[in-house]
Parts: structure tokens; sequence; C-alpha cells
């Protein structure tokens, strides 16, 4: 009996070998079948982002789901549309390219205009791109709050200091640990009070974000 059962384990071991062989040969015919293309993402030259092509190395900036803006430099795109992207300290993150702006284009630079679209424009010699901050970046046209008053960052300097205009057209000068991204600041109220309201007027900024995202990329 020993040896009928020695038999059969054999010929059932055999008989899974030869299935494992014909699964892996139907596997590798389904990776080179053209109709299996595009389902699994590979490394390309470039992609399209919020603001133009988007390739290695790139300096860019995106908007994150947190509400803040965060510059970094492209690591890799994806044929599926993601990129991944470097951003300080030292960590690697996947994001939808079409949320990715380039931080410069044709000599000019990324800044928010007054609805809060996207834009590029001119820096002087003393201006930054952005600046790091204790609340997050800042970057030109940020809606800002700065002891507890709304405003717009319209420039930001080499010397840290970053200057803002009030909803009143009041000019003043502060420096970067001084303001606080209006999103942020949003954020914050609404766990303090835990009320609706500013919950709402989040969801709506956020909204406003997705459609000018979504205008960037027909535009371009």
């Amino acid at each position: 009996s020993s040896v009928f059962w020695l038999s059969s384990l054999r010929l059932v071991a055999e008989a899974l070998s030869a299935e494992a062989s014909t699964f892996a040969l139907l596997v590798s015919k389904m990776g080179n079948c053209p109709c299996f293309a595009g389902l699994v993402a590979e490394e390309v030259p470039e992609v399209m982002g919020a603001s133009g092509k988007l390739t290695k190395e790139s300096s860019v900036l995106f908007y994150g789901d947190d509400g803040l803006w965060t510059p970094g430099t492209v690591l890799k795109t994806w044929s599926d549309g993601q990129v991944a992207v470097w951003v300080a300290p030292d960590q690697e993150v996947k994001v939808p390219a079409k949320n990715v702006f380039l931080l410069q284009r044709a000599g000019d630079y990324f800044f928010l205009q007054p609805d809060g679209s996207p834009g590029y424009g001119k820096l002087t010699s003393s201006e930054l791109p952005f600046l790091p901050g204790t609340y997050g970046t800042l970057i030109r046209g940020l809606q800002v709050v700065l002891v507890s008053v709304p405003a717009s960052v319209i420039a930001l300097r080499q010397d840290g200091k970053v200057e803002v205009q009030y909803e009143d057209g009041v000019y003043d000068s502060c420096t970067v640990d001084d303001v606080m991204p209006y999103s942020l600041y949003l954020q914050q109220e609404q766990q303090g009070s835990g009320g609706m309201g500013d919950m709402v007027t989040g969801l709506l900024q956020g909204m406003v974000m997705d459609e000018a995202v979504d205008e960037a990329m027909e535009a371009f």
C-alpha cells in the first residue's frame, strides 16, 4: 500500500508541476499581448501636468489633500498619469500629474491670481518663488491669516520677509513665521469649534481649487 501511495503522490506532484508550467506560460503570453497593454503603469519620459509637461528633475509645486502647497522635484513620471516627487526633508510621494504645476515656465514663476487661479509672472532680483514656513509653504498670491486677519501674499523676499496686503488694501511686512495659510487656519478653527460652518467653507475652498486646476489643464 505504501508503494501505491507513493506512486499516487508522485502523479499528483507531476500534475501540479505541469499545471504550474502551463500557468506561467499563459501569464507570460498575456504580458506580451497588446490587449493587456496599459493595464500596468510604466515609467515614461514625460506626462502632462497642470501647467505643462513634467519630466525628471522638473521643479514643481502641487496642491495636497491637506489644502497646502508643497514644492518638490520630479523623480519619475508614469503612463497612468502619476508622478513621483521628492519633497523635503527626504521623502518620495506619488501624486496625480494633473495636480502638479511647473515652478517655472518660459522664465516666469508660479503664483496665484486674486481669484485663486494659477498664473505665471516675473520676479524681482530680491524675490523668491516660494518660502517654506512654520505652517507650510508660502507662494505669491496665497490667502493667509496674519494675527487672525485675512491677507494675501504679495511678495516673498530673500531675507525671509513676507509682504502682504489686507482686504482693505493696506500693505504690511512680517516674517514667515507670522503668517498661516488660510486653508490651515480654517482647519484649526473647525477642529477647535467643531462647527459645520468652517467645514463647509473648507469644502468650498477645495472645490474652487479643483475648478482652477481643471481650467489650467484645459488651457494647456
